[in-house]
């Protein structure tokens, strides 16, 4: 098993860790792979299709989406970082792109073996399709914030939230 950060940082850095109980996080580390990536290189390309999420054990990954001319980077995320766990768990395309910057060293969880643990986690599951439509929504305000800079965006209060 790869030198791992503390279970805290997992799950102060990812809703699926935090929501896991102690045996489904042992599970659902149990089947991540290491694997290394060089400076540069793409570990995600906005639109396709998720086929797997990553925790970044050593290095750094820059987070990049579409601006008006140019890739913009959002986030850089660095050691007991996740990401990419919802679009895999949900079955959607990546948001964003994210690259490696220097050398990467990531434990990457493939959608099939992850899906035989979320299996168990059926609770889980839902809160987290919840979670990804709050990001998709906050993801949309924060496009049309951009997008229409120039123009006041108000954004309708949830009753839910109060």
């Amino acid at each position: 098993m790869p030198d791992l950060p503390d279970m805290d940082t997992l799950k102060a850095n990812s809703k699926l860790f935090a929501l896991l109980d102690e045996v489904g996080r042992e599970k659902l580390l149990a089947v991540g792979v290491e694997v290394e990536h060089p400076d540069g290189d793409l570990l995600g390309t906005r639109g396709e299709q998720s086929d797997a999420f990553f925790l970044v054990l050593e290095g750094a990954v820059s987070v990049y989406v579409e601006g008006d001319t140019k890739l913009v980077e959002v986030t850089r995320l660095e050691r007991g970082s996740f990401f990419g766990e919802l679009a895999t768990l949900l079955g959607e395309k990546r948001a964003a792109f994210a690259k490696a910057r220097g050398d990467v060293r990531a434990l990457r969880f493939d959608t099939a073996k992850v899906a035989l643990v979320m299996r168990k986690y059926p609770k889980v599951m839902e809160s987290l399709v919840r979670i990804g439509i709050k990001r998709s929504e906050k993801n949309l305000d924060g496009m049309l914030r951009h997008d229409f800079s120039d123009m006041p965006v108000t954004v309708a209060e949830d009753p839910h939230e109060r």
